[in-house]
């Protein structure tokens, strides 16, 4: 079983920028999440599941993707078309399924 402390051990030897990596532990699950500042304002990014059979690989590759969707949003967030953020990653997906629906999207 990963213990919580070997996450740490091996998110220790991880870095991008000046993000950190933080280990939660929720009810016998164990996560990672980056933080970051975007303006001045701390940012974080979602709860990555660490499998309690993760190797070091495990983690780092996970470390990893926490970073790349965490970029991607803020990418999402901020490329924009005629001043619109039209690939933004906070839109409702009902709200996606209507404009379907009403032929806005084809």
């Amino acid at each position: 079983m990963t213990s919580e402390q070997a996450v740490r051990d091996a998110l220790a030897h991880v870095s991008f920028q000046n993000w950190t990596f933080h280990v939660d532990h929720e009810e016998g699950t164990t996560f990672i999440r980056v933080r970051f500042l975007v303006d001045g304002a701390e940012q974080h990014g979602r709860k990555w599941f660490v499998s309690p059979d993760a190797t070091p690989s495990d983690i780092v590759r996970t470390a990893f993707m926490a970073v790349m969707t965490a970029v991607e949003h803020e990418a999402r967030e901020h490329f924009a078309y005629k001043g619109w953020a039209i690939f933004g990653p906070h839109y409702d997906v009902e709200t996606l399924v209507a404009c379907c629906h009403e032929g806005r999207v084809a």
